[in-house]
């Protein structure tokens, strides 16, 4: 089996574990995997997120790309569209380079980096990468499944779960 079915099949499996302990009435052949879009960077995230809460830590998605604010405008008694206040771009409050996935897992701080393709980090997440490891962060970067399946499992020593063979 190859390394990113291995990676995708320890996925589904502790998806069907979760289902299985919610819904313990629900029979075997009625539990579904929903479709893993593992080669997208929302699937990936997701996937990474989902793995990381699944096996007992806790994942969450960061955004710092801040907010636009509409303008704000009205109709004089000519019919005329009046701007009173431009359109503005308000910054995010996050740090600046900031991970795309925050975490904890073991009582150890996580952050997630998710680089898919050609995708490089910039010069501020190369900054937080470093500051948040000199603090004692475990800092990844997920370029597949596949890839962050077998770092975080080394990392932490986590052995593949027992998948059966269906059949």
């Amino acid at each position: 089996m190859s390394r990113a079915m291995e990676a995708r099949k320890a996925l589904e499996w502790l998806i069907l574990r979760e289902q299985k302990g919610k819904y313990p009435n629900v029979p075997e052949k009625a539990r579904y995997v929903p479709n893993l879009k593992l080669t997208t960077t929302n699937g990936l995230t997701s996937g990474v997120i989902k793995y990381i809460q699944l096996s007992g830590g806790i994942a969450e998605r960061r955004n710092n790309t801040g907010r636009y604010i509409q303008p704000t405008t009205y109709d004089n008694i000519f019919g005329k569209e009046v701007v009173l206040k431009k359109g503005m771009h308000i910054k995010g409050t996050g740090k600046n380079g900031t991970a795309d996935i925050s975490g904890i897992y073991n009582g150890v701080p996580l952050a997630i980096e998710i680089k898919l393709g050609k995708d490089k980090q910039s010069k501020e997440q190369i900054e937080y990468q470093i500051e948040f490891e000199r603090v004692g962060g475990y800092y990844l970067i997920a370029k597949t499944f596949a890839q962050f399946y077998e770092d975080f499992n080394k990392l932490f020593k986590i052995n593949s779960p027992e998948i059966p063979v269906q059949g």
